[in-house]
């Protein structure tokens, strides 16, 4: 990042006023001000990218347990109804729809 130089008002001034000879108005910022500025702005800019970084991370990390858990119960599922080791109920018409679902790529 460039650093800003500091000049001396009059300099300013008069470099303005040769380079504008009808003497439209300037406008200047303070320094301090501007300082300030930038840091809340640096200040905002690492929160955003810390609470970005921390939420995809913990969301990627939730999604991978949950698809492990889904895995292992499609797999029960699976086993179950090939098997033929469920009753004829709804509940074993819905796990058979799963996995019929599942192998097909629907998941």
């Amino acid at each position: 990042m460039s650093e800003l130089k500091a000049r001396h008002i009059v300099d300013v001034y008069d470099s303005y006023y040769a380079e504008n000879p009808f003497g439209e108005r300037s406008q200047v910022y303070l320094k301090s001000e501007a300082d300030k500025v930038i840091a809340e702005l640096k200040n905002e800019n690492e929160r955003l990218k810390k609470q970005s970084s921390c939420t995809f991370s913990d969301d990627c990390i939730r999604v991978r347990k949950l698809k492990s858990k889904v895995d292992k119960l499609l797999g029960c599922l699976k086993y179950l109804v090939m098997r033929d080791l469920i009753k004829d109920c709804s509940p074993k018409k819905i796990a058979a729809e799963i996995v019929k679902e599942c192998e097909n790529g629907l998941r």
